[in-house]
C-alpha cells in the first residue's frame, strides 16, 4: 500500500513538471510572434565574430528569462580486459573481460515568477551496468552507476525546490544562466535560500575543472572528495535547506539534510532526533599566481543516521561469532555519528588551461551512510583518517 502511494505520488509530480514544461512553451510562443526569432533583430555576426564562448545547444531556440526547459543525455561505455586475480570475494571486480553502459536521462524545467523567485523541477531516468555493477573498486571509473540493480527503472523526479534570493545590497554582478539558477542578475551581496530535493554534490565540493561527470572526470574520487559521505538516497538525493550568504570575495553555505534509514537506501528518515546531517563550506576567492584569480573550498560534514561501527562490529564477533564473518549491518537501530572534512583548490593558468588539487578525511572506523559504501572502501580497511593528494 505505502509503495503504490509513493508510486502514484511520483507519476504526479512526473505529470506536473511536464504539465509545466508545456505552459512555458504556450507563454513563450505568446510573449514572441512565431514567424520571428528573437535573436534576428540582432546584425548577422561573421563567422570570425561568433561568441565561441556560448553555451552547445543541439537544436536552435529562444531564450526565456523566466522559463528553462532543457534535456540531457549521458551515456557511458566502459571495458576491461581479463587481468590476473588471486583473491576474490561476492563484491570484488570480476577479472574477466567485460564491457558495461549505464545512462542517464534528465529533464531540466524551471519557473522564475519574480525578480528573486524560482522554482526548478528536474525529471530522471537511469538504466544500464556498471563494470561489475559497481564492487570492487574504492574510486570506482563511473559515477553514474547506480549501486542497487533492483531499483525500478521508472522516471523518478530529482530534484525539486524553492529558490530565493534575499538582497543585501544594491550592487549587481551578472549571472550565467543554468539548471540550477535562471537569474541573469544577481545582488553581489545576498542571501540564498533552497529548500526541497537536490543532491548536496550539487552545491557543496564544487569545482570548474573537475565536478561534472557529463563533460569532464568520470571517477567518484575525482569529481569529488573520495571521502565526502554526504547526505543522499541510493540515487544520490535527499530533502534538505540549504543557506548561503555571497560576498564578492567569498561565498559560506550551509545544509540540514534527511539521512537514508539504512546505509545506501532509497528511503529517507524524516526523524530529524534520529538521523541528519549538517554540511558547511567556506568558498575564498582571490589572486595567488598570476592575474587569474583562484578558488579554495574547506568544507565539514557531520552525518547522524542508524549505521555501524567496524571496530565496534568486529569486537563483538570476535567475542561471539554467531555468523560465519562479522555483518555492519548486524546491530540494533541507533544513532552513530561520522564526521569529515574536505579541501579543494582550482586556478585558471590562461583561459583554456587550469590547475585543481583535492584533499579529505573521514572518521574510518563508521560505515559509509550513503553512496554504496565503494566511495570509502579504503577507509573501511584502514580504520583511520584517509588524506588524498592531488
Amino acid at each position: 500500500m505505502v509503495n503504490s502511494c509513493q508510486n502514484s505520488a511520483t507519476r504526479l509530480l512526473i505529470l506536473l513538471c511536464f504539465g509545466a514544461a508545456l505552459t512555458m512553451f504556450q507563454a513563450a510562443a505568446q510573449e514572441s510572434p512565431s514567424s520571428t526569432d528573437p535573436r534576428s533583430s540582432a546584425p548577422a555576426a561573421t563567422e570570425e565574430g561568433q561568441d565561441s564562448n556560448e553555451t552547445p545547444v543541439m537544436f536552435p531556440h529562444p531564450e526565456w528569462n523566466n522559463f528553462w526547459l532543457s534535456g540531457q543525455a549521458n551515456f557511458i561505455a566502459q571495458y576491461h580486459p581479463d587481468f590476473h586475480s588471486p583473491y576474490q570475494g561476492p563484491h570484488s571486480l570480476p577479472p574477466e573481460a567485460q564491457e558495461a553502459t549505464s545512462r542517464v536521462l534528465t529533464l531540466f524545467t524551471g519557473w522564475r515568477p519574480g525578480r528573486t523567485t524560482e522554482f526548478l523541477c528536474d525529471v530522471q531516468e537511469t538504466g544500464g551496468h556498471g563494470l561489475g555493477e559497481a564492487l570492487g573498486v574504492a574510486g570506482f571509473f563511473n559515477l553514474d552507476v547506480v549501486r542497487n540493480p533492483t531499483l525500478s527503472k521508472a522516471p523518478y523526479v530529482a530534484r525539486l525546490m524553492w529558490h530565493q534570493i534575499i538582497p543585501l545590497g544594491a550592487e549587481s554582478v551578472a549571472s550565467e544562466q543554468s539548471p540550477y539558477s535562471l537569474f541573469r542578475e544577481l545582488p553581489a551581496r545576498r542571501l540564498e535560500l533552497r529548500v526541497g530535493k537536490f543532491s548536496l554534490a550539487d552545491f557543496f565540493d564544487l569545482n570548474t575543472y573537475g565536478t561534472d561527470t557529463n563533460f569532464q572526470f568520470m571517477n567518484w574520487t575525482v569529481d569529488n572528495n573520495g571521502a565526502y559521505d554526504y547526505a543522499a538516497d541510493t540515487r544520490g538525493f535527499t530533502y534538505a535547506a540549504l543557506l548561503e550568504y555571497h560576498d564578492r570575495n567569498y561565498v559560506i553555505r550551509f545544509a540540514e539534510a534527511l539521512m537514508p534509514k539504512v546505509a545506501n537506501g532509497i528511503h529517507l528518515d524524516a526523524d530529524l532526533s534520529r538521523a541528519h546531517a549538517e554540511n558547511i563550506e567556506l568558498e575564498l576567492h582571490g589572486r595567488v599566481v598570476g592575474k587569474q584569480p583562484g578558488v579554495l573550498r574547506l568544507l565539514s560534514y557531520v552525518n547522524h543516521a542508524n549505521v555501524g561501527d567496524y571496530r565496534q562490529q568486529t569486537d563483538e564477533w570476535l567475542a561471539n561469532p554467531v555468523t560465519p564473518v562479522p555483518h555492519i549491518t548486524n546491530h540494533p537501530l541507533q544513532t552513530t555519528v561520522k564526521y569529515g572534512f574536505g579541501i579543494n583548490f582550482e586556478q585558471p593558468i590562461q583561459d583554456w588551461i587550469g590547475s585543481l588539487g583535492a584533499g579529505d578525511g573521514t572518521k574510518g572506523s563508521t560505515s559509509p551512510c550513503v553512496h554504496g559504501s565503494g566511495r570509502n572502501l579504503a577507509n573501511r580497511r584502514r580504520r583511520e583518517w584517509l588524506s588524498v593528494g592531488t
